[in-house]
């Protein structure tokens, strides 16, 4: 018989030492970027965000790695990043009523 239950993305370098995960600038680029070198002050729409994905996911898996975070917290940032891994075009091309 096969588990067919989801499997927890892994958390387990959320509080790593790397000193990049508890400094605050690097967990928020924006708060130590002036904001043409943050990439999300000019997504445009959910289809440029997809588009530009490579670009916010490794902040995506900072965030996640911030000690200062619940496991709550970080496992929900990852299951977020398992989720936009799987989204692709043909997922974008339909608006919510």
């Amino acid at each position: 018989m096969t588990d067919d239950s989801p499997k927890k993305p892994d958390t387990s370098n959320r509080a790593s030492s790397n000193p990049a995960s508890s400094n605050p600038a690097s967990i928020n680029p924006a708060s130590s970027n002036p904001a043409s070198t943050n990439p999300a002050s000019t997504v445009r729409d959910v289809a440029d965000f997809h588009l530009r994905w490579p670009a916010f996911r490794p902040i995506a898996q900072t965030l996640g790695r911030n000690p200062a975070l619940s496991e709550a917290e970080s496992d929900t940032l990852a299951w977020m990043v398992e989720l936009l891994d799987r989204i692709g075009p043909q997922d974008l091309d339909s608006t919510p009523d």
